[in-house]
């Protein structure tokens, strides 16, 4: 299966710059080129629109930066996509809840389980770390506080106070503020590095961690377990994944039992998972496509009916152009004919 996409430009839509964020503008730059783009929108399987509102890359907190010049509501971005009827319409919104049909978005937060997520983008730039031995065990560093924007509960500041009951010389837990260490020295000292849930369930935390060379230990969110890439990945080759209610048995009595050569084999995988998959924008979106290849062989893709509904619209559209020609072609040689007896006659 070698399925199409046609990505969306300035040759389609007016000011198209303006509605980009700067990563949405990084899509399209490793897209634009990509031997699976077809310029012919009626070859495409699928379409993308690099639609976006990542806004805190690529430096966190700064809106003004990177964020789009102009935002769309559904119906405007609707309207700007003259191709809207031929197919599979993506975005690269946060959630999908922020967008619904015709689109279909890739999030970062989802609970539907065949969503196809991507991975969060990293503001920090953290390359591979083949260290070895590494001389911490587990570590953390960041904000100890942040509010779930899906209920208001402090997930994060549950998951930190169960985890510092076991903080010792292997095990360091530091608030995002403490001088001691660095965030970058403790992802690339770390065996382990955790991954826990923040405002959001995911954050870009899990694409740094990976990038540097650490195994995750990933403390699965409240809302949204769906995981990145979760189509072609298997996470237990190469992660830790831990339910709130397995953190105390892990550090109590597993993490200090884990054999080296399983740490190995996490590790050997690790690095084969960050290069082919996690690694930057080009990889990244590599296997986004993979995703969709293997979605599409299992006639996954899409909301219900979406592919349905898009495919009678583009057929009923096809024939309202027929009439239409067919109607212009009847009164032309109408007229001929009309113009024909006058002249007769005269």
């Amino acid at each position: 299966m070698n399925k199409r996409f046609y990505l969306y430009s300035d040759k389609d839509i007016e000011n198209f710059w303006d509605y980009l964020t700067v990563y949405s503008k990084e899509i399209f730059d490793v897209l634009k080129f990509h031997p699976k783009r077809t310029l012919e929108p009626h070859n495409a399987d699928f379409f993308i629109t690099c639609f976006s509102d990542e806004y805190n890359y690529p430096v966190f907190g700064r809106q003004d930066f990177g964020a789009a010049k102009k935002s769309l509501s559904k119906e405007q971005m609707v309207n700007k996509c003259c191709y809207i009827s031929y197919g599979d319409h993506l975005t690269f919104f946060h959630s999908s809840n922020k967008i619904s049909y015709p689109f279909i978005n890739i999030p970062y937060v989802s609970k539907l389980k065949d969503t196809i997520r991507l991975c969060p983008p990293t503001p920090t730039n953290i390359e591979y770390c083949t260290k070895s031995p590494r001389s911490i065990l587990v570590s953390f560093k960041g904000n100890f506080n942040r509010k779930s924007q899906i209920d208001g509960i402090d997930y994060r500041n549950l998951i930190v106070k169960k985890i510092k009951k076991f903080e010792s010389e292997n095990i360091i837990i530091e608030s995002r503020n403490t001088k001691k260490n660095s965030y970058k020295d403790l992802l690339h000292n770390s065996i382990f590095s955790l991954v826990i849930e923040g405002d959001l369930p995911w954050s870009y935390r899990f694409t740094e961690v990976i990038n540097a060379g650490s195994i995750p230990i990933i403390i699965l969110p409240k809302h949204g377990h769906i995981l990145p890439f979760q189509q072609i990945l298997d996470y237990s080759r190469f992660s830790i994944l831990l339910h709130y209610n397995e953190i105390d048995t892990f550090f109590d009595t597993i993490v200090n039992q884990l054999d080296h050569k399983h740490i190995q084999k996490l590790q050997d995988n690790l690095y084969h998972v960050n290069k082919q998959v996690f690694r930057n924008r080009t990889s990244q979106l590599d296997s986004l496509l993979k995703c969709i290849e293997h979605t599409f062989s299992n006639n996954k893709f899409a909301h219900t009916n979406t592919k349905t509904k898009l495919n009678l619209e583009r057929i009923y559209n096809d024939k309202i152009k027929y009439i239409i020609i067919s109607i212009g072609i009847i009164v032309t040689a109408i007229s001929l004919f009309i113009l024909k007896q006058f002249i007769k006659k005269r």
